[in-house]
């Protein structure tokens, strides 16, 4: 666990380092990056979304061993848990990317839908954990790995949002941004963990960082300013293109 925190605090130091030593784009002469960040409103929101909903789940399946604890699921058993959800993860992120691909202009309602998902099956896993169902083995598979998914399955639309609505912030600075921000809510959240307790706490903060992150992104309007800014590029360069020499 103290392993696991310290090597957190060294990557959210090098990220800070990152975004504040980066240059000042050209165009914003007067403007460091880091205002640019704190004046787009927009985007602060997705980057708290991103942050909570994806940095409490993401740690948790590392430590997964406590929570199963409470429901005398020891580790051989929470090892399967983990894999189990960190394949169907992998698939179910690369599934919905590529479905978002085919319907552009959707992302904020994709993601708001995947989170609510993910919210349904984290209640699922309280109501187990507080004994309010009766605990099984299947429903701690189908609970966890639905939840761990379906949150998973948001986080490339949430990170193609949030450098969509950075722009013309780069993207390697946004990318640095949701990093930085997410391993600062790893950190605490690891943090808690050296407090001596039950850990019943845990099914609760997975439930409401799910949950109660898609309130801000009710207030998000979607727009595409890079892939619109893109596509004026390649119409531009089709166009030169084609013309004949003078």
């Amino acid at each position: 666990m103290r392993s696991k925190l310290c090597l957190h605090v060294s990557k959210t130091l090098v990220e800070l380092i990152y975004v504040l030593e980066q240059p000042r784009r050209v165009g914003f002469p007067e403007t460091g990056v880091g205002i640019l960040i704190a004046k787009n409103v927009q985007l602060l929101l997705v980057l708290g979304v991103y942050s909570f909903s994806f940095g409490v789940p993401v740690v948790w399946i590392g430590v997964l061993t406590f929570s199963l604890r409470v429901i005398d699921i020891h580790q051989e058993q929470a090892m399967g848990v983990a894999v189990v959800a960190v394949c169907m993860s992998s698939v179910a992120a690369f599934v919905i990317a590529r479905i978002t691909d085919k319907m552009y202009g959707h992302l904020r309602v994709t993601i708001i839908g995947l989170l609510l998902a993910s919210a349904a099956c984290f209640l699922w896993f309280v109501l187990i954990s507080t004994g309010v169902i009766e605990p099984s083995l299947v429903q701690v598979y189908i609970s966890v790995a639905g939840g761990v998914s379906f949150e998973y399955a948001s986080v490339p639309l949430l990170v193609e949002l949030a450098v969509e609505l950075g722009y013309p912030i780069s993207e390697s600075v946004t990318g640095a941004a949701l990093t930085f921000l997410f391993n600062v809510v790893a950190l605490v959240f690891l943090g808690l963990f050296q407090i001596p307790s039950d850990y019943m706490w845990v099914s609760y903060v997975l439930l409401a960082c799910v949950s109660l992150t898609i309130i801000p992104l009710m207030f998000v309007k979607e727009t595409h300013k890079r892939s619109e800014a893109d596509r004026k590029e390649i119409s531009h360069n089709a166009g030169s293109a084609s013309s004949p020499p003078a």
